[in-house]
């Protein structure tokens, strides 16, 4: 089992893009596959057919797991087809960005509501925001290996060396906190 960010600062980079089609690839190839959509947008959601405002997604899930509730991320999946199914976002998914600042290990939360499924996948691919706020810092603490889509441009290589410092201090930071550590 792997869970794998797709991030950079930049948008349109092809983030989207890259996690639904290796996804779909690998699904072709027998593997268990969820996407999570991570970005307030839900450009991912959206190009799967998802409701713009789905009852239950990633945010309904963070919500819950911030105010002490049971988060359940078994609801909030969607199976698009056999072995290949979305953790939707919604646009209310922004304002976990300020929610989450006030709460304790905040980075930690998307780890906290994955453990119940991280065995019932092969790969999980996290579609992140295109800006480093509380979503993407999750994502990436809660991953264990980051996939970067990279234009074939100057600026962009330049944001991957900021990008990969940043990554390599949250996950130096996070890897003693993570609830989902012994599980990898």
């Amino acid at each position: 089992m792997a869970i794998i960010s797709v991030a950079i600062q930049k948008g349109g980079s092809g983030k989207k893009t890259t996690a639904i089609n290796i996804g779909a690839a690998l699904q072709l190839a027998g593997k268990k596959v969820l996407l999570i959509d991570a970005d307030p947008q839900a450009n991912l959601s959206q190009s799967l057919g998802m409701p713009a405002e789905p009852q239950f997604n990633l945010y309904s899930e963070i919500k819950k797991e911030i105010s002490g509730e049971n988060s359940d991320i078994k609801k909030a999946i969607v199976e698009i087809r056999r072995g290949f199914s979305i953790v939707p976002a919604s646009i209310e998914l922004a304002d976990a960005e300020i929610e989450l600042v006030s709460v304790y290990s905040r980075e930690q939360v998307l780890s906290w509501i994955l453990k119940p499924v991280i065995n019932d996948y092969d790969f999980i691919f996290i579609d992140c925001p295109h800006s480093i706020g509380m979503l993407t810092v999750n994502a990436l603490v809660a991953s264990d290996m980051v996939l970067i889509p990279l234009p074939a441009e100057f600026l962009p290589l330049k944001g991957v060396h900021s990008f990969m410092r940043l990554f390599n201090s949250i996950k130096k930071d996070s890897i003693q906190k993570s609830p989902c550590s012994d599980l990898r």
